[in-house]
């Protein structure tokens, strides 16, 4: 099956489509850009306000009057608990080094390359869209 791809001849109001749908997706491109970091920084703030409003999971016990505490006592794990426990493993899985057969590639962390892979469709979405007849 050939490609379907080839030059048409577009009349007035059809050229001018296109021209503003290849305006629209170079600046939509550009936007998020911005988007990735401002939803960044906006998440960053959401979470030290919630570090702010909830309690440590961990109730610490003093066996003495001393400033340090003696050990931790674990709560009761919940769902929440259990949910908050599988994001902070998927958290330290991302933070990991990309290694190929145990030897670390220098290819970054496993969050840089499912950003970048995220970032990779968009661009190829914006590119692509709307080229068909």
């Amino acid at each position: 099956m050939p490609l379907s791809y080839g030059f048409r001849s577009l009349d007035e109001t059809q050229l001018q489509r296109r021209r503003h749908l290849l305006d629209f997706y170079g600046q939509a491109a550009q936007l998020s850009a911005l988007l990735v970091l401002l939803s960044y920084q906006i998440i960053y703030v959401v979470r030290l306000f919630l570090q702010q409003l909830r309690p440590s999971p961990y109730k610490h016990t003093k066996d003495h009057a001393s400033p340090i505490v003696s050990h931790f006592q674990e709560q009761s794990l919940d769902t929440k608990q259990d949910r908050i426990s599988i994001w902070r493993r998927f958290n330290w899985f991302l933070d990991q080094d990309v290694s190929w057969a145990a030897k670390s590639s220098g290819w970054g962390t496993w969050r840089v390359i499912l950003i970048a892979s995220i970032w990779t469709i968009w661009l190829s979405v914006l590119a692509v869209k709307d080229t068909d007849d």
